[in-house]
């Protein structure tokens, strides 16, 4: 079983594609890398899609972004 965990969630602005979006900023944890890799998600606050995915581990990073 894996277990994730939520460290952070805050109201924040997204600039994506020239637009302004109001997100949630989600800060989670997970198992799978002994809680060393974060990933950080944006979720519009109005439709509740994820319009961005940024999984930082060790110095490395990875970023995915919502295309239409």
């Amino acid at each position: 079983m894996l277990t994730a965990t939520i460290k952070n969630t805050e109201q924040s602005t997204l600039e994506l594609k020239g637009a302004i979006k109001e997100v949630w900023k989600v800060t989670i944890t997970d198992d799978i890398s002994q809680n060393t890799a974060i990933s950080t998600y944006y979720i519009e606050r109005e439709s509740r899609k994820v319009l961005k995915q940024e999984i930082n581990l060790g110095g490395r990073k990875m970023v995915m972004e919502l295309v239409d």
